[in-house]
Order: C-alpha cells, then sequence, then structure tokens
C-alpha cells in the first residue's frame, strides 16, 4: 500500500511540474534542439497520466539531444503564439496521444488542428498514438486539407483500424 501511495505522490507531482506551474517558455540558453510536446493532460485519468509519462520515457531514450518542452492541455492556443516566437527550424512539435482523431470528440482534435495549422507547414510534427475514427465527412474534409500543408508529419495510430484511416 505505501508504494501503491508513493507511486501516486510521484505522479501528482511530476504533473504539477509539468502542467500546472503556467511559466513563460523561454528563448533557448543554448544550443540544444527542443521537442515541444502540445497537449499534456492535468487531470487525474491513469491511463492519460500513463501516456504521457511513456511519451517523456520514449523521448529521453529515443531523442536524447532535445530538451522536451511540455504544454498543458488548457494552455495550448496560448503556447502556439510562444512556441511561434523562438522555435527554432531543427526543433520538433509533437502531440499528445491517447486521444482521438475526428469528430467523436470534437474539442481535442479542433486544439490538435489548431497545432497542425500553425507549425506544419515549416516544422517537423509528431503525433503520438491516436485512435482515428470520423463520421462526418466535412470533417475528413477539413483534416485532409491541414494534413496535405504539412512538410513532415509522422501520426501514430493505437489499432488496426485507425491504421487503415
Amino acid at each position: 500500500m505505501k508504494l501503491k501511495k508513493e507511486f501516486h505522490n510521484k505522479i501528482l507531482r511530476r504533473i504539477y511540474y509539468h502542467t500546472v506551474i503556467d511559466k513563460k517558455i523561454l528563448p533557448k540558453r543554448y544550443s540544444k534542439r527542443r521537442i515541444y510536446l502540445f497537449g499534456v493532460p492535468e487531470h487525474l485519468n491513469y491511463g492519460d497520466i500513463a501516456i504521457f509519462v511513456s511519451e517523456l520515457k520514449f523521448l529521453k531514450e529515443n531523442l536524447p539531444d532535445f530538451e522536451v518542452i511540455t504544454i498543458p492541455e488548457r494552455l495550448v492556443i496560448q503556447k502556439i503564439f510562444e512556441v511561434k516566437e523562438i522555435i527554432d527550424d531543427d526543433d520538433i512539435v509533437a502531440l499528445h496521444g491517447g486521444e482521438n482523431m475526428g469528430d467523436v470528440w470534437p474539442f481535442p482534435d479542433m486544439i490538435r488542428q489548431d497545432v497542425i495549422r500553425a507549425f506544419g507547414d515549416k516544422y517537423r510534427l509528431i503525433s503520438f498514438p491516436q485512435s482515428i475514427s470520423y463520421n462526418n465527412e466535412f470533417w475528413v474534409n477539413e483534416t485532409q486539407q491541414i494534413l496535405k500543408n504539412c512538410i513532415d508529419i509522422s501520426i501514430f495510430a493505437r489499432d488496426k483500424k485507425s491504421f487503415k484511416i
């Protein structure tokens, strides 16, 4: 029981550190490249938290030369403008996974589309694993138009159905 409580507290501290503190994103002080991870969760859904922790681990293991800047979901729109002022050509923009790309949950998808619109025409984008589903033809066309403007985007799917889409 004690171990479970310690793990829970460690997760809460990590979420607080990465999301709750709203600090201005500062220009780089040194030449290390950055990954701007947009849309990380602030709620206590353990599945979403596990995805976030896994994303950080993946980035640190596979792109160790990058500094990871996390941007909570409630601040995405505000931080798009801050990041646009300081991002460098060799930085990467990443999107938190675990949600749904499509019209099933429109609000998270609209935020994702805003990030892709803001950075897709100039920067490399990574969308961590998503479930993908569309019911509305307009939404499909809108997403296709946004993605056509991207110069380099990788979208990872969580399941076979999403991968086929």
